[in-house]
């Protein structure tokens, strides 16, 4: 069984019970989106592009605490990159294209996209 369907049994199974799938999509969440349009048992669908509040009213604490009162489950569609501006902070560092930067990682690319070695150091010994 795949966990789009695990998700929405597990939480409707516990008393306010939160089913979480995180996918896919760092920077974009078409996965997440189409996800959530392919399954109606998802009740929120959080990703990258659309810039949400964690806390206060109208927020998504605020929102979850609605839904467990009215329906004791809830579904969480995640795309990975979602409310990264929040958990980095503003001054986070962006790219040229104004995304931004992933921690750690490889930075340089050599061809093909493959990682290039550390400069003065070729991989063999002596």
């Amino acid at each position: 069984m795949s966990a789009p369907a695990i998700a929405p049994r597990a939480s409707s199974t516990a008393w306010n019970g939160i089913g979480l799938l995180e996918l896919m999509g760092r920077h974009g969440g078409f996965i997440a989106a189409h996800a959530c349009l392919a399954n109606p048992d998802a009740n929120f669908c959080l990703v990258p592009e659309v810039p949400f509040p964690i806390e206060g009213e109208g927020g998504l604490l605020w929102a979850l605490e609605r839904r467990l009162e009215a329906r004791r489950h809830a579904v969480l569609v995640v795309a990975e990159g979602a409310a990264r501006d929040v958990l980095q902070g503003p001054g986070a560092p962006r790219d040229a294209s104004g995304k931004l930067r992933l921690r750690g990682g490889l930075r340089r690319r050599g061809p093909m996209g493959l990682a290039a070695p550390p400069e003065g150091n070729c991989g063999a010994s002596a």
